[in-house]
């Protein structure tokens, strides 16, 4: 059996089935969202058109295209930032260690320096004044990596909170925790 209401909006007479009763509904005249009512308060004297069910656009008439609705954003912008971040940060380490590592190996002859002889070399080239470029880039490119490394990590904590591409933003951590490692190894070695 049908609830049958008046529409508070344009007070034109509205049929809905039973289950709509107690709900939002959208007049087929007005196209307001209404409450319908659980029984019936109006007694037809003509046939009344269908409601159709609140939140959704009326059907198009024939012969016209159906209307597009926009699909709801299920992104999350700031889990691809922090998977950029966390791969730009990985691409400026290495791309430093490159650039510096043929410069410092000439420095250093063929020993391998340990953390305390780097700082110890930079120290003295620093206050001599004669710094050298392999120097600076090899300074420049780890505050830059740090930079990034940390603003990708903001990101992917800020990501994580928001249940859109949670697998990127694991994929950023997982790039993301390499620098630690890295710092790890080189203490120890």
């Amino acid at each position: 059996m049908a609830v049958q209401f008046v529409c508070p909006s344009c007070s034109n007479p509205i049929e809905i089935d039973d289950a709509w009763g107690g709900k939002q509904v959208a007049c087929p005249y007005c196209h307001n969202t209404v409450t319908a009512p659980i029984e019936s308060t109006y007694q037809p004297s003509a046939e009344i058109p269908m409601a159709q069910p609140g939140g959704y656009p009326p059907p198009a008439p024939l012969g016209y295209p159906p209307q597009q609705v926009a699909p709801a954003k299920t992104g999350n912008a700031i889990a691809v930032w922090a998977l950029v971040l966390s791969i730009s940060w990985l691409v400026i380490s290495i791309g430093t260690s490159m650039i510096a590592a043929p410069a410092m190996l000439e420095a250093f002859g063929d020993t391998e320096p340990s953390m305390s002889d780097m700082q110890r070399y930079t120290q003295e080239k620093v206050q001599g004044g004669e710094i050298e470029p392999w120097l600076l880039v090899l300074m420049a490119g780890g505050c830059t990596s740090l930079l990034v490394w940390v603003g990708g990590l903001v990101c992917a904590i800020i990501a994580l909170t928001r249940p859109a591409r949670r697998k990127m933003t694991i994929v950023a951590f997982g790039f993301l925790a390499l620098f630690p490692l890295q710092l790890v190894a080189g203490f120890l070695l």
